[in-house]
C-alpha cells in the first residue's frame, strides 16, 4: 500500500498502475478492497475466540474497534485535509473510515448463518447500486473512498468475504482452493457481466467494482493458498507486518508526506525512474524494518 501510494504521484508511472479516474480498472484499485476481504476473513476467529465469554462482550468488542477506526481515520483525514486540501473532494471520510464503517455493519450479521451473510452482503450491494443514480450519486463522486454512501459498499463486500472465509476454514485441504477459485470466479465474473448496465468504477464504488474486486482477491488469495501449503514458511516473514498493521499505516504516511506535501518536481512528481526506485526501495526497506522492530519489541497496538 505505501508503494502503490507513493507512484500515484509520480508522473512518469503509466496510467494502468495509478487508479482510474472514473469508469474502468487497474491494478491500483484492487488496494483498498483488498483490505475489506482480508479483514472479512480474519475477524471470523477473532469473533469466535470472544463468544467463549459471550456473544455480548465479543459484539461489543468489534463495535468498539470499529468506531475507533472510525474515530483514528477521522484524526487523520482532518490533518491531511489541512496540510494538503484537494479542491472538490471531500476528504471527511477515507480509508480507515471505510474499514471501520464496514465491520460497524458486519458486526449486526456476524454471528449469522453463512447464507444470511451471503444474502444481507449482496443486498447492500444492491441497494448501495440503486441509490447511487439518486441524490447520493453526486456526493459519492466527491469523496474518498465513496463518503458515508459508499459504506455500504464496502460494507457489503466484507460481509460476503466473512461468509466466504466460513467456508474456506471448514472445508480442508484442496477443497480450500478450490472454493476460493470458484468463488472468485463466480464474483468476478458476475461484476464483469453486470458492466454494462452498472459500469465499474472505484470512485462510485459501485457493486461492479466491489464485485469484480472480490473476485480477483479470492483469485490471490487461491495462490496465496496453495503456496502456502506447499512452502508453508517461505513468508512467515510477512505476519511481522500483519501483526502491526497500524503502527505500519501511520509510518508510512509518514514517510511519505515530505514528498507528497511538498510534490517537488525532481524529488517526486518529475524524479527520473533511477531515483524513484531508490526512493521507494527506501520506503519499503524502512517499513519492513519497522515491523521487524515493533515485533522484536512487542510494541503491538491492539484495538
Amino acid at each position: 500500500m505505501s508503494l502503490g501510494n507513493f507512484e500515484l504521484g509520480v508522473d512518469w508511472v503509466p496510467a494502468w498502475l495509478k487508479h482510474t479516474p472514473d469508469v474502468g480498472y487497474t491494478i491500483a484499485d484492487l488496494i483498498a478492497p483488498t483490505f475489506i476481504v482480508v479483514s472479512g476473513f480474519a475477524i471470523g476467529p477473532a469473533i469466535a475466540r470472544r463468544t467463549r465469554v459471550g456473544a455480548p462482550k465479543a459484539l461489543g468488542w468489534l463495535a468498539r474497534r470499529s468506531v475507533e477506526l472510525i474515530g483514528i481515520g477521522a484524526v487523520i483525514s482532518a490533518g491531511q485535509a489541512a496540510l494538503k486540501p484537494l479542491p472538490g473532494i471531500d476528504m471527511s471520510w477515507g480509508v480507515l473510515q471505510s474499514i471501520g464503517g464496514a465491520s460497524l455493519l458486519l458486526a449486526t450479521v456476524i454471528l449469522a448463518p453463512t447464507w444470511v451473510r451471503v444474502v444481507g452482503g449482496a443486498m447492500l450491494l444492491a441497494i448501495y447500486q440503486g441509490i447511487l443514480g439518486g441524490s447520493w450519486g453526486d456526493s459519492v463522486l466527491h469523496t474518498v473512498q465513496g463518503g458515508l454512501p459508499g459504506t455500504l459498499s464496502w460494507g457489503g463486500l466484507m460481509i460476503v468475504s466473512s461468509a466466504v472465509a466460513d467456508g474456506w476454514r471448514a472445508l480442508p485441504g484442496r477443497s480450500r482452493t478450490g472454493l476460493l477459485v470458484a468463488s472468485g470466479m463466480f464474483a468476478s465474473g458476475t461484476g464483469l457481466g453486470l458492466s454494462d448496465w452498472f459500469p465499474i468504477s472505484k470512485n462510485q464504488v459501485s457493486a461492479t467494482y466491489i464485485l469484480l474486486s472480490l473476485g480477483l482477491g479470492l483469485l490471490a488469495f487461491a495462490l496465496a493458498d496453495l503456496w502456502f501449503r506447499v512452502r508453508p514458511d517461505s513468508v512467515m516473514w510477512l505476519q511481522r507486518i500483519g501483526r502491526h498493521a497500524l503502527q505500519l499505516y501511520f509510518a508510512q504516511l509518514l514517510l511519505l508526506a515530505p514528498l507528497t506535501l511538498s510534490n517537488d518536481a525532481f524529488w517526486y512528481s518529475g524524479a527520473p525512474a533511477a531515483l524513484t526506485f531508490i526512493e521507494a526501495t527506501v520506503i519499503g526497506a524502512v517499513v519492513i524494518a519497522l515491523a521487524a522492530l515493533l515485533d522484536r519489541r512487542g510494541w503491538a497496538v491492539h484495538l
